[in-house]
């Protein structure tokens, strides 16, 4: 099996929610913390109020700013700007807003955040005062501040997890309103990592940062994408907005919800926008099918069903940086840490880890030899082993703030084997993870040449597991399916 490279980057371009660079080695990006209401270092109590009965923010002078849903100014995605009930699992975690916040004179944004405990998705609302600014994307993501490690950001990754991610930067497609303030609304999903509840906010602190940016052109797959703009990554922890910018990288193409997709004109959809609305189609009738990384959650209002889709993509990006600025800049202290509710800044109401699922290690594929054969037609001499790949061990951990209240099932697990060489395969279905090409099922059999025998020696392919997990909520709600791929360790006997 191939090793994974020391350095990843991810640009995951959405339609609804913009590009992603996820970088796979840990660099500290500087954050700041941004207390509102105190010039000094102590906690700040995130202000409690019911955000769904509510029509306005609480804040000074009162009835100001309505809520996003109720506000004629959101942008905020169709398919999701409705899912925010309780009882679907969303529990309010940040909140700048209380009954004594200026909102005249201040030039700041302030932000409220919901968490959700079946799907793990965390979502921040940030209200944008007016602003006379030009803008195409707004660039934010989360990253790992601090000493310690965690694989908490690994769901935000690449559609293969292999290693701990430690940041992440989306780019949302979407520009400040001059003419009344603006929501914006940031989504993650988180994977559960057990430390947390035993590491200090002094050794681990979830950065969020933020800003706006305006750049010209974006490909995929050397295709002209006109339905958003592009933007540059590098292999630094950091965009570099400067001059002329150019790159092209192999990403992930990620969408939130179908029903912005569904109104690109058939005429205009790239290949890989059709591919994105065929997997969220599967996905919404029950079938895992050409995507690696997905989510389904289970909303009980009369709104869609919010589908999350992952897929690899060549993504080049090129243009001239016009302007940018600073929107957030934030070292938040986790829900769940032993001292969340004692360090300095804002504590979250929220209180238990975040995240539905992990694995514990990297899962293990076995890969049995049935026989081989000789070959010498060609000159020297090769031998063509049979073998049949199945999954050996899956460790999955579950939140159990997350169990409390839920069912958290591991319904399949398939072996993916992809990217192949000098390979034929003899069961196993095919698949298309866009630039993957995959076979995949409860076991694979095929038949590989290799030079060496009669010791057969790993594959000559990637092999990973694809997990998909059924959170059934005890109160009835509709369920979330997770899907994600890890991955694997190989034995071979």
């Amino acid at each position: 099996m191939k090793k994974s490279k020391n350095l990843r980057n991810l640009i995951t371009l959405s339609l609804l929610t913009g590009i992603a660079l996820t970088y796979g080695c840990k660099k500290e990006v500087p954050v700041t913390t941004v207390k509102v209401g105190s010039g000094i270092n102590a906690p700040i109590p995130s202000y409690n109020f019911n955000w769904e009965t509510a029509t306005y923010l609480p804040s000074s002078p009162a009835n100001q700013i309505p809520m996003p849903w109720n506000s004629g100014t959101t942008q905020i995605n169709s398919d999701i700007v409705n899912d925010f009930k309780s009882a679907d699992g969303w529990k309010l975690v940040y909140n700048t807003f209380k009954p004594t916040t200026p909102l005249t004179g201040n030039g700041m944004g302030y932000y409220f955040a919901l968490y959700n405990q079946y799907r793990g998705v965390l979502r921040l609302y940030l209200w944008q005062p007016s602003a006379v600014v030009y803008t195409s994307l707004i660039q934010h993501g989360l990253n790992l501040y601090g000493s310690a490690n965690s694989s908490m950001l690994n769901f935000g990754g690449d559609d293969i997890i292999d290693q701990n991610v430690p940041a992440f930067t989306n780019v949302l497609n979407q520009q400040i309103n001059a003419n009344g303030g603006t929501w914006f609304a940031f989504q993650y999903e988180m994977a559960y990592d057990p430390t947390i509840a035993t590491t200090a906010s002094t050794s681990l602190q979830l950065g969020w940062i933020g800003k706006y940016i305006n750049i010209t052109q974006l490909k995929l797959n050397g295709t002209i994408d006109g339905t958003a703009t592009g933007t540059i990554g590098t292999e630094a922890n950091s965009f570099d907005l400067d001059g002329t910018v150019k790159t092209a990288v192999k990403g992930g193409v990620l969408a939130i919800g179908v029903t912005e997709l569904k109104k690109i004109p058939e005429a205009n959809r790239s290949d890989l926008i059709k591919k994105l609305l065929s997997a969220a189609s599967d996905l919404l009738g029950g079938t895992v099918k050409n995507f690696l990384s997905g989510l389904l959650g289970g909303s009980s209002g009369p709104g869609p069903q919010q589908v999350n889709i992952k897929l690899n993509a060549n993504v080049e990006m090129a243009g001239t940086a016009v302007n940018n600025g600073g929107l957030m800049n934030y070292k938040l202290t986790m829900p769940g840490q032993p001292d969340s509710q004692t360090a300095d800044g804002l504590t979250p109401i929220y209180n238990s880890t975040m995240g539905v699922v992990n694995l514990s290690a990297k899962p293990v594929l076995n890969f049995h030899v049935t026989g081989y054969s000789y070959d010498n037609s060609w000159g020297f001499p090769l031998y063509n082993f049979f073998a049949t790949a199945t999954v050996a061990t899956v460790t999955p951990v579950v939140n159990p703030a997350v169990s409390a209240l839920a069912t958290v099932t591991l319904v399949n697990k398939e072996v993916i084997l992809y990217d192949m060489g000098n390979t034929t395969f003899t069961t196993g279905t095919v698949e298309q993870a866009s630039n993957h090409s995959i076979r995949s099922g409860a076991s694979v059999s095929y038949s590989q040449y290799q030079y060496w025998g009669p010791a057969y020696s790993p594959p000559y392919f990637n092999a990973a597991v694809r997990c998909t997990f059924k959170v059934q909520p005890n109160n009835g709600t509709p369920a979330t399916t997770i899907v994600k791929t890890f991955a694997a360790n190989c034995t071979v006997n």
